[in-house]
């Protein structure tokens, strides 16, 4: 196959077919998760059918495989539940090998040092849903050392508890100076050493968008500094504080899990939020005081429609109304079978009360599956009143 384009504008053209999948990965938690504006327009593409066209194009003609290159290597997935020390080495291995590109480097980045020129480079997304061991942290470090383009990093980390360890995370998390979204899940265990007095050093994160945190409410983060953060997503009250005290006025979006309720309001520590999205659960009894004048849409992750009765909205639903809310348009359900509504379900008499006040005020209620329809009406007319409070 003769190729008389410049190479550059034939990665254009592929980039189209061959979209990286950390592109994906990014657009897909804009819109999928808290953090999201818009529901229901995310890319339909599987990582499978991304990997076989690459694959194609890449076995057409030399120059062609030359382009593909970037966009085969772009994101790496390890669906091993605890991936070894071995297996990360061995990724090492393969990541610095030189590139032998004659004068073309097809990466969506700035341009590379001749010395930046691996194969890890070309890695702009590391998803690693399994745990990586104590043991095997050391050497995942030096995997994340030859990829200085990564854009999109998700990892479970299992690290002892005051060992120095988090020190060892802020160290290889900063290198990365490219990366738009962080997703950090730490698993601890103690042991009987005394604990290290560590002085942590400023980590700057100056691209990072989102950031999700699990379990690492003792871990410090006051020295983790997020200039552009839009948007983030934490598993307990507790641990959010550190982060929101910093960096919640410039958060646009966030989700939280409420165990118990928060020290300020909504409003205090995040004052330009457009969307918030709660998780509860079942037996919860303090709610975080959401009362916001920017708020446009609030959602529940994992709720149907059948989950609303339960005593744990109650509060946060009456509460929910153009007074405390002034600019809200929108309560979005995301949880599985959101927007079936079969005859007969109960309804108790102040979620009846609360969706006629809706109605009034023009605050729509929308299911993930069918999105932009406001279901206040038909759960009106298909549910009957028979109790006060459902039980989870």
């Amino acid at each position: 196959m003769g190729v008389t384009l410049p190479l550059e504008l034939w990665a254009q053209i592929l980039r189209e077919a061959c979209r990286p999948l950390s592109e994906d990965f990014l657009i897909r938690h804009r819109q999928f998760e808290a953090c999201s504006d818009t529901l229901g327009e995310g890319p339909s593409r599987t990582p499978d059918l991304v990997i076989s066209t690459r694959k194609a194009v890449m076995l057409t003609c030399y120059n062609l495989s030359i382009i593909c290159r970037s966009f085969l290597y772009d994101s790496i997935e390890i669906s091993h539940p605890h991936p070894s020390p071995q297996f990360f080495q061995r990724l090492f291995v393969l990541l610095s090998r030189p590139l032998a590109v004659r004068g073309f480097f097809p990466s969506s980045t700035a341009k590379l040092e001749d010395a930046d020129r691996v194969y890890g480079a070309l890695v702009h997304g590391i998803y690693i849903p399994g745990r990586i061991s104590n043991a095997a942290f050391k050497a995942f470090q030096s995997v994340l050392d030859v990829c200085p383009n990564l854009t999109c990093l998700r990892c479970d980390l299992e690290l002892t508890k005051d060992s120095g360890q988090w020190f060892e995370v802020g160290n290889a998390v900063v290198r990365l100076q490219h990366l738009r979204y962080l997703s950090i899940r730490l698993r601890t265990f103690y042991r009987e050493d005394p604990p290290l007095k560590i002085i942590y050093t400023p980590i700057v994160l100056p691209k990072l968008e989102y950031l999700a945190c699990f379990n690492v409410p003792n871990f410090p983060m006051d020295h983790w500094h997020f200039p552009a953060l839009r948007r983030a997503k934490f598993s307990s009250t507790s641990e959010s504080l550190s982060v929101l005290s910093q960096h919640g006025h410039q958060l646009t979006s966030l989700e939280l899990s409420v165990e118990r309720a928060m020290e300020h309001s909504l409003v205090d520590v995040c004052s330009n939020l457009t969307s918030v999205s709660i998780i509860l659960h079942p037996y919860s009894t303090t709610m975080p005081n959401l009362a916001h004048d920017r708020l446009k849409r609030i959602s529940f992750p994992s709720t149907g429609l059948k989950d609303l009765g339960c005593c744990a909205f109650k509060s946060i639903l009456q509460s929910t109304t153009k007074q405390s809310f002034p600019s809200l348009e929108r309560v979005v359900l995301v949880g599985p079978e959101t927007g079936t509504i079969t005859e007969g379900m109960k309804l108790p008499i102040w979620l009846l009360d609360s969706l006629n006040h809706w109605m009034i005020e023009g605050i729509r209620l929308e299911c993930l599956q069918d999105v932009g329809k406001d279901v206040c009406g038909e759960l009106k007319e298909r549910w009957y009143v028979v109790e006060e409070t459902l039980e989870p």
